[in-house]
Parts: structure tokens; C-alpha cells; sequence
């Protein structure tokens, strides 16, 4: 009985976490609509997320890691509002930041400790 209340503890704790983490996101791509740098890397942050984890698709021809690079080019199509230089911005802070999660494995790490909260 024990171990069944810990794991919906755990499992409350998670999408609670979740749940309060979400409006930031929301204000990251809310703000980044905008124009100017911060805006751009704010853009750059999830377009470079679902790039980095859409990646491997050039290699394993995965349905699920096409969908992620789908996203981040609707993302990149859609977030900028109507200004070109605001999308030339973009590119290079889409290269760093996926190599970023691509070298340190952020989105692994991230993903792993969620798991094994989870279990």
C-alpha cells in the first residue's frame, strides 16, 4: 500500500511540477514574437529543442522525430512576426543552441530525471 501511495505522490508531484513550469514557457514564446536579440534567442529555445531532438531523423527515418522537425519549421515559419531579419536572426542561434542540447545531451538529461521520478 505503501509503495502505490509513493508512486501517485510522485506521479501528483510531476504534472504539478508541469503544470507551474508551463506559463514560463508560455511568456518565452509569448515574448518571442517580438523583434531584437532577446527575442530571438527566446524563438531560438524550442525551434532549437525540436531540431536537436528531431535530429536523428536523417539517420533512423523515425515518424515521431519528422513530426519534431515539422514543428520546428512551423515554429520558425510562424513565431517571427512578418520581419526577415528577425528570421535571419534566428538561424545561428537555432545552429548553437541544438548544439548545445545535442553536445551536453540536455534534452536526455532532462527527460532521464523525469523518468526515474516517475518509477
Amino acid at each position: 500500500m505503501n509503495d502505490i501511495s509513493s508512486r501517485i505522490g510522485r506521479y501528483f508531484l510531476l504534472w504539478g511540477s508541469i503544470a507551474i513550469v508551463s506559463p514560463i514557457a508560455a511568456y518565452i514564446i509569448w515574448y518571442s514574437r517580438g523583434a531584437g536579440w532577446i527575442a530571438a534567442v527566446c524563438a531560438a529555445l524550442p525551434i532549437g529543442a525540436l531540431v536537436a531532438t528531431g535530429y536523428g531523423f536523417f539517420h533512423a527515418f523515425s515518424v515521431t522525430q519528422r513530426f519534431e522537425l515539422v514543428l520546428a519549421l512551423l515554429l520558425y515559419v510562424f513565431i517571427p512576426t512578418g520581419q526577415k531579419f528577425q528570421r535571419l536572426r534566428l538561424i545561428p542561434l537555432i545552429v548553437v543552441v541544438c548544439f548545445i542540447f545535442r553536445k551536453f545531451k540536455v534534452i536526455s538529461l532532462l527527460l532521464g530525471a523525469l523518468y526515474k521520478w516517475i518509477i
